[in-house]
C-alpha cells in the first residue's frame, strides 16, 4: 500500500508577518491602560454627577482657569476619553481587529489603526494631566504618575518590535 503525502502550502511572507507573536511589552501597556481606566471611571462619574466636586473632596475654588466654572466638563472628559477610552484601547490591543473602516480613518497608514489609537490615548493622558496641572490649584503624586503612564504608553508603542507587530 503506497503512502500518500499531501504537500502543505508554504505560507507567504505576508501571512508569516500576520501571525507574528505579540511582544510581551504590550501586556504592560494593557495593564497600565486598565489601571488608568478603572481609576478614571468612578472619578469622572463623580465629577459628572456632582460638578462641584464636593463628593470627591474637591472644591471649585481649586479651578484657576476661567474656562471651567465647575468640574462637569473635566469629569466628562475623564470618564469618556481617559476612562472608557483607556479600557477600549486595552481591549483592542489584545483583540487587534482588522476593521477596514477604522484603517481607512487612520492617519498613520503604515501602522494598524489600533497602534494609532494606543498612541492617541497615551497623548490624551499626557495632555489631560498637563491641562489639569495648569488649571487646578492642586497637586498630587498621581499627576506625574499618570503623565509618565501616558509617556510610557507612547514609548512602548514606538518600540521597533511593537511597530512591526502593528504594521498595516
Amino acid at each position: 500500500m503506497a503512502s500518500r503525502t499531501m504537500k502543505q502550502p508554504v505560507p507567504s511572507s505576508k501571512k508569516v508577518a500576520q501571525v507574528q507573536s505579540r511582544p510581551w511589552v504590550l501586556w504592560l501597556v494593557v495593564l497600565m491602560l486598565v489601571i488608568t481606566g478603572i481609576g478614571a471611571l468612578p472619578n469622572g462619574w463623580g465629577l459628572i454627577t456632582d460638578p462641584s466636586g464636593a463628593s470627591l473632596g474637591m472644591s471649585t475654588e481649586w479651578l484657576s482657569a476661567p474656562i471651567f466654572p465647575n468640574f462637569f466638563v473635566p469629569g466628562l472628559f475623564l470618564f469618556s476619553v481617559i476612562g472608557l477610552g483607556s479600557l477600549l484601547v486595552a481591549l483592542l490591543i489584545i483583540w487587534r481587529p482588522d476593521w477596514r473602516w477604522a484603517q481607512a480613518l487612520n492617519p498613520v497608514r503604515a501602522q494598524h489603526w489600533v497602534w494609532t489609537a494606543a498612541m492617541g490615548i497615551g497623548l490624551a493622558l499626557m495632555v489631560w494631566i498637563t491641562v489639569q496641572m495648569l488649571s487646578v490649584k492642586f497637586f498630587s503624586w498621581l499627576q506625574p504618575t499618570f503623565f509618565l503612564t501616558g509617556a510610557a504608553t507612547m514609548i512602548i508603542m514606538a518600540l521597533p518590535a511593537v511597530r512591526r507587530y502593528f504594521k498595516a
